[in-house]
């Protein structure tokens, strides 16, 4: 089989778009011969500076320009000293934040711990510590996995812990609480319970966002994996001895399932959220950090147990498409000798591809709104 990849996007895109994808590219990243290259003549730093905030790559994008010495190049090619101090503020902000975040649920959570309760930190929650530094992964919430089983336990030890489920106002920093009946339809329509909110009376850090229950596939998708079976599987988490991850391969195999979720979702494209560059920079990273025969012959076998090869192979193509690394290239062709059918794959990525990865607009699908958004106003249901 053919994979259907014309060429990464990374080599035809404008110098603008070629910047962004350099710039989250952490482990194996490009020459300093390829940046000063791309640096040569004037670019649109606000316009990369207000992508890389919506992809969410922007403490990603500092950390390389820093760490790298790339201000200098950056500088000549038009980076104002007002976007650096942006950059300077809200990477310091987010660090602040995340490690704030982190430290106060391993505290809350060493508590539900005590009752045999395991609660299981996914995506970007799970990647800080070990794939990412706490500065350089921007969270909006912590997404968590539970089993079925212990939910309203959890509900009950969060809420006497001061968590509260409800409409956060941000300027206020107040939280309105949802009415049964919107209880009722969220529960009956999310595998995630409404989301917990810690007001911390912090002004700097006013509240802490836990979310429990984490919906990998759409409910009506053809696929899906059990949270009872991930949680089974976790791990201490590298830095935080009462927190949980998901080991290496399952780790692998949800972001994988989140990056096809972004692309297929009626909920993500009504709400203009999909197609996030940071979700295929966690795929790459994930990769390069545990790339090895034994982690191939696991994640492989991992994801073909839970009946999701093709998903792999989806967030695979995706990745490589923007990229373009010899790593992903050869993961793809191992999923493709193997004995699976990926012909629903097989229409070639291309420049609508690029175009629909930098575009803020709905774009997964254009689609009738989704039947819980006649109930839930967006505040109510994030």
């Amino acid at each position: 089989m053919s994979h259907p990849i014309a060429e990464p996007i990374c080599k035809y895109v404008s110098r603008e778009r070629r910047v962004l994808i350099m710039l989250s590219m952490i482990r194996n990243p490009p020459s300093i011969a390829e940046f000063e290259e791309v640096f040569e003549e004037r670019l649109n730093w606000p316009w990369i500076i207000m992508q890389a905030m919506h992809h969410r790559t922007l403490c990603i994008l500092w950390h390389t320009l820093k760490s790298k010495s790339l201000l200098n190049l950056a500088c000549r090619s038009g980076l104002g000293k007002n976007w650096i101090v942006y950059c300077e503020q809200l990477t310091q902000g987010s660090h602040k934040k995340n490690r704030f975040w982190m430290g106060r649920l391993n505290e809350n959570l060493g508590k539900v711990k005590e009752h045999d309760i395991d609660i299981v930190c996914i995506k970007g929650s799970g990647l800080i510590g070990d794939i990412y530094e706490p500065e350089m992964r921007m969270l909006g919430d912590v997404d968590t996995l539970v089993r079925v089983k212990d939910r309203s336990k959890v509900k009950e030890i969060l809420n006497s812990l001061g968590y509260q489920q409800g409409i956060l106002d941000s300027l206020s920093n107040t939280l309105t609480p949802l009415s049964k009946e919107k209880f009722r339809f969220w529960n009956f329509h999310s595998k995630i319970m409404p989301k917990f909110t810690l007001l911390t009376g912090n002004k700097e850090i006013p509240f802490v966002r836990l979310a429990v229950g984490f919906d990998l596939f759409e409910p009506s998708a053809e696929y899906g994996i059990s949270s009872d079976t991930l949680v089974d599987n976790a791990v201490q988490h590298p830095r935080y001895e009462n927190l949980s991850v998901l080991d290496a391969a399952d780790t692998f195999v949800c972001q994988c399932a989140h990056v096809y979720r972004e692309a297929t979702s009626e909920l993500f494209a009504y709400i203009s959220d999909s197609w996030h560059l940071w979700k295929f920079c966690d795929v790459r990273e994930l990769l390069y950090a545990n790339d090895s025969e034994e982690f191939r012959s696991t994640a492989v076998s991992r994801a073909a147990s839970y009946g999701v090869l093709p998903v792999v192979y989806f967030a695979l193509l995706h990745t490589y498409a923007v990229y373009g690394d010899a790593l992903l290239l050869s993961w793809i062709e191992s999923l493709e000798a193997l004995d699976t059918n990926f012909t629903k794959f097989s229409k070639v990525i291309n420049e609508s591809f690029s175009d629909a990865l930098f575009d803020p607009h709905p774009i997964a699908l254009k689609t009738i709104k989704p039947q819980w958004s006649n109930v839930l106003e967006d505040g109510e249901w994030w």
